[in-house]
C-alpha cells in the first residue's frame, strides 16, 4: 500500500526493493513442524522443501498439466472480461494519466491497490504451481531476473492485452532455449531483443491497437 503512493520510476524502485526485503528476509526465516517423518516448512537458504502433495495423492502427470492449461485458460478470459469492464477502463486511465483520471472520478489509490493485490495473487498461484512440480521452493527462485523476464513477456507479447504476455512467454522461452548453443552469449541476445522492442515496439507485438485491427479486419471478413 505504501508502494502504491510512488509514481514512475520511484514506483518502480519501490517494488523492486519490496521484492528484495522479502526475499532477504526469507533467507533468515525458518519455521519447521514434524509431518510424519519429516520437517516441513521454510528453512531459510535451503527454502520450503518436501512438497509432495502432487506426487503422493494419484494426480498424474498428464492431468496437472490439463490443469494448468484450464487455469491458463481462465485467466486469459478473466482478463478479457476485466478490460471490456469499467474497472478495466478505470485502470488504463490510471496507467495512461493518473491526474486525468482523478479529475475524472477514478479513485487512483484504491484502483492501483487492488491491482496490484490482484497481479501478486495471480503471481502467488503461478508460484503454487510451480511449487508443487518442483517440490520445493526458495527464496533465489524469486530473485531480480525473473521480475526482467516478467516484464520482458509484456513487453515483447504486448501490453493491455490477455493474449500479448502469452505470446511473449512463447518467444521469450522458445529463443531462449533454441540459444542454449551460446551458452552465457544468449542472456546478450536476449537483452538486444527487448532494446529493439522498447525502440521500435515499446507496447510490444500484440497491444491493444494491433488487437483492434485485428478485431476489425475480422469482422470485415466475416460480413
Amino acid at each position: 500500500m505504501p508502494a502504491a503512493r510512488a509514481r514512475g520510476l520511484a514506483f518502480a524502485a519501490a517494488s523492486l526493493a519490496w521484492g528484495e526485503l522479502v526475499r532477504l528476509a526469507l533467507l533468515g526465516f525458518r519455521f519447521q513442524v514434524p509431518a510424519g517423518p519429516d520437517l516441513v516448512g521454510p528453512a531459510g537458504p535451503d527454502g520450503f522443501r518436501g512438497i509432495r502433495a502432487l506426487f503422493v495423492s494419484g494426480l498424474t502427470m498428464g492431468s496437472y498439466v490439463a490443469a494448468i492449461w484450464v487455469l491458463l485458460a481462465a485467466t486469459a478470459l478473466a482478463l478479457a472480461w476485466t478490460t471490456r469492464s469499467r474497472w478495466g477502463e478505470a485502470m488504463r486511465m490510471v496507467g495512461e494519466d493518473e491526474g486525468a483520471a482523478a479529475v475524472a472520478g477514478v479513485r487512483v489509490h484504491r484502483v492501483t491497490v487492488t491491482t496490484l493485490a490482484a497481479s501478486g495473487a495471480l503471481a502467488g498461484l503461478g508460484g503454487a504451481l510451480f511449487a508443487h512440480y518442483a517440490t520445493y521452493v526458495e527464496p533465489g527462485h524469486a530473485d531480480v531476473m525473473l521480475g526482467v523476464h516478467s516484464l520482458a513477456y509484456g513487453l515483447i507479447g504486448g501490453l493491455g492485452t490477455p493474449l500479448g504476455p502469452i505470446l511473449g512467454v512463447a518467444l521469450d522461452v522458445g529463443l531462449l532455449e533454441s540459444l542454449r548453443f551460446l551458452a552465457g552469449y544468449r542472456m546478450i541476445v536476449f537483452g538486444g531483443l527487448v532494446m529493439v522492442f522498447l525502440a521500435r515496439r515499446p507496447r510490444g507485438l500484440l497491444d491493444e491497437v494491433t488487437v483492434h485491427r485485428l478485431s476489425g479486419w475480422l469482422g470485415g471478413r466475416r460480413r
